[in-house]
C-alpha cells in the first residue's frame, strides 16, 4: 500500500477515538427516601438482594423445573432474546463506522474508439486493479464516537429490559403455580366434604325411613349437600383455567411430573434480608434500563453539537494499471488517487440547532423517565414490605383457626352421635370448618406470593447474564 495512504488511515483511525462534546453524565439523585416506609424482620444474611439467584428464595424443585421450562420457551422471553441480538447488531452498525472500509476492486474497459473524433480509430483497453477507501468520514469533533455510544446504551438498555421481562416471568410463574397447586387443593379438600356429605345426606334419608329423623335434616343436608357439590365444580373449573395459564407462561404443556396436588408447605423461604437500603433499587433491571436509555440521551447531545462543526471525508486509492492484462503490475503501472472533502455547515435553516434542541428535550425526558421508575420501584417494595409484614401473621392466625375448628367439628360429631345435639349443630360446624380449611390455604398461597413480590420489587434474581459495561467487538460477520 502506498505509505501516504497508511499514514492517512492510521491519522483518520487515531482522529476516529476522540470522543467530543457530550456532556459529562452524572447519575440524577434517587428522588426517594433512604429507607422503606416499613421493613422486615428476618434472620437471613443481608447480601445485596440484586445478587441473589431466584433458586435461592424457591425452593420447591418442581417448581424451579417449571420456571427453567418457562425461561427457555416462553414467547416473550424470546422475543426479548431476539431484540438483544438486534440491539446488538445495530450497535456493531454504528461501531463500524468508525474504521474506514477497505475496499478491492478491479475493473477491465475495453471501447473503441471512432476516427471522425479522434483522427484514428482501435480498441482501446485499460485493466486496473487497486485497494482504497471510499467517503470515510474523519470523527475530529465525536459525531461517529457518540452515536456509537449511544447505539451501545441503547443495547445495554435493551439487555437489562431483557432481564427484567425474565425476573417478571420468574414471578409470574411462580404465583401462577402456586395458585394452582392452592386451588388444587382447595379442590380436594371440596371433593373430600362432598363425599362426607353425601354420606351424611345418605344416613339421614336412610333414618327418615325408619322413622327416626325428620324432614327439617333432611333439607338441611341436601343443601350442604349441594354447596359442596357446586364448590367442587366452581374449584375444577379454576384449576383447568390455572392449567391453561400456566401452560401458556411455560410456552408449552405442563408436565405432569410438575403439576402440583396441593401447596407446598414451603416453596420459598420464609423472609427476605432485613434493613435493606433503598440504593439497592438501582440495580433492579428495569431502573438500569432506564439509566442506560438516559446515558444514550447524553451521547445524542454530542453527535448534535458535532453538526455545528466541519466534517472530514476521505476517499482515497492506490493500485495498479495497464492496457494489457499480462503487464498489469510490472514497473511503471502504480496509480494512485488521494480525495479529500471538507463539508462546512454554512446555513441550514436552523436544522442543526432544532436537533440540538431535540436531543436536549430527549435528555431531559430521560431523566423524568428514570426518575419515575425509580419512584415506582420504590412504591412496589414499600407496597409488598407492608403486604408482608402482615402475612405471616395472619397465616399463623388462619392455622390456629383451621385447627379449632377442625377440634370443634371431631366434639359436634360425638355429640351429635350420642345424641347431645342436633344435626344443625353438626352442619355448622362442618361449615366452619370448611370455610376455615380454604382460608388457611389462601393465607398460605398469599404469604408466599408475597415473599416472590418482594423478591421481584426488590430487583433480585440474574435470570440472563448481564452484558458487560461495554460489549466486546463485533466480528461474526462471514468470512470470504
Amino acid at each position: 500500500m502506498n505509505p501516504r495512504l497508511s499514514i492517512l488511515l492510521a491519522a483518520s483511525m487515531m482522529a476516529s477515538g476522540c470522543s467530543l462534546l457530550a456532556p459529562n453524565y452524572e447519575r440524577p439523585l434517587l428522588p426517594i427516601a433512604e429507607q422503606w416506609p416499613a421493613d422486615i424482620n428476618s434472620s437471613a444474611d443481608g447480601r445485596e438482594i440484586s445478587q441473589w439467584p431466584w433458586q435461592q428464595v424457591i425452593l420447591e424443585p418442581r417448581l424451579q423445573a417449571a420456571i427453567s421450562l418457562a425461561l427457555e420457551n416462553n414467547r416473550d422471553a424470546r422475543i426479548a432474546a431476539l431484540q438483544v441480538t438486534r440491539a446488538r447488531a445495530v450497535y456493531g452498525v454504528g461501531r463500524s463506522q468508525l474504521f474506514p472500509s477497505i475496499d478491492v476492486s478491479g475493473t477491465s474497459t475495453n471501447s473503441r474508439i471512432s476516427s471522425s473524433s479522434s483522427g484514428f480509430s482501435g480498441i482501446y483497453r485499460q485493466q486496473q486493479v487497486g485497494v482504497g477507501i471510499s467517503n470515510f468520514e474523519l470523527d475530529v469533533f465525536g459525531r461517529l464516537s457518540n452515536l456509537s455510544d449511544s447505539a451501545r446504551e441503547q443495547y445495554l438498555s435493551t439487555s437489562d429490559a431483557q432481564r427484567s421481562i425474565a425476573l417478571s416471568l420468574i414471578s409470574e410463574v411462580a404465583n401462577a403455580w402456586l395458585t394452582l397447586a392452592a386451588d388444587a387443593e382447595q379442590l380436594t379438600l371440596a371433593e373430600r366434604t362432598q363425599q362426607a356429605r353425601q354420606e351424611a345426606f345418605d344416613i339421614i334419608t336412610e333414618r327418615d325411613k325408619a322413622g327416626v329423623g325428620s324432614r327439617l335434616d333432611i333439607t338441611a343436608a341436601e343443601s350442604s349437600l349441594q354447596v359442596a357439590i357446586a364448590s367442587a365444580a366452581e374449584l375444577r373449573a379454576l384449576v383447568a383455567q390455572d392449567q391453561n395459564a400456566l401452560s401458556l407462561l411455560l410456552g408449552t404443556q405442563l408436565p405432569t411430573e410438575l403439576a402440583p396436588t396441593q401447596l407446598p408447605s414451603q416453596a420459598t423461604i420464609d423472609a427476605l434480608p432485613a434493613g435493606i437500603p433503598a440504593e439497592v433499587l438501582v440495580a433492579r433491571p428495569d431502573v438500569m434500563s432506564a439509566e442506560h436509555v438516559l446515558k444514550a440521551r447524553y451521547a445524542d447531545i454530542g453527535a448534535a453539537r458535532a453538526a455545528f462543526f466541519p466534517s472530514i471525508s476521505l476517499t482515497a486509492s492506490t493500485g495498479s494499471a495497464s492496457t494489457e492484462l499480462s503487464g498489469l503490475f510490472d514497473g511503471g503501472t502504480r496509480v494512485w488517487s488521494f480525495a479529500p472533502q471538507i463539508r462546512i455547515p454554512l446555513f441550514t435553516a436552523g436544522r442543526n440547532l432544532a436537533n440540538l434542541r431535540i436531543s436536549q428535550a430527549d435528555r431531559d425526558i430521560a431523566v423524568a423517565q428514570y426518575e419515575k421508575t425509580v419512584q415506582t420501584a420504590f412504591r412496589e417494595v414499600a407496597d409488598a414490605l407492608a403486604t408482608l409484614s402482615t402475612r405471616d401473621e395472619q397465616r399463623e392466625a388462619r392455622r390456629a383457626i383451621a385447627k379449632a375448628n377442625d377440634e370443634r367439628l371431631s366434639l359436634t360429631q360425638a355429640r351429635y352421635d350420642a345424641g347431645l345435639d342436633n344435626y344443625l349443630s353438626l352442619l355448622d360446624a362442618q361449615r366452619e370448618a370448611f370455610s376455615s380449611a380454604q382460608d388457611r390455604i389462601r393465607a398460605e398461597l398469599a404469604h408466599q406470593a408475597a415473599i416472590i413480590t418482594l423478591y421481584k420489587a426488590l430487583g433480585g434474581g440474574t435470570a440472563v447474564p448481564p452484558p458487560t459495561q461495554t460489549p466486546a467487538p463485533i466480528d461474526d460477520a462471514p468470512r470470504p
